[in-house]
């Protein structure tokens, strides 16, 4: 299986990833205080997680 084909069969995710990073970043940039920080937070989780569960499903798809 080719990572097209997975992306293609998992779109509705990445849409759902989409959405929940843009929440994100609107909350990081108009909260203040603890809702900022919190916001910055799970942002910086979110694409951390995101990246590295990336290269895990490339290294797989390559091996």
């Amino acid at each position: 299986m080719k990572l097209t084909d997975t992306l293609r069969k998992r779109k509705r995710p990445l849409i759902a990833l989409g959405v929940w990073t843009l929440l994100l970043i609107l909350l990081a940039g108009v909260g203040w205080g603890i809702v900022q920080i919190a916001a910055i937070a799970l942002l910086l989780a979110t694409v951390l997680g995101t990246g590295c569960y990336a290269v895990f499903r490339i290294m797989y798809t390559i091996s």
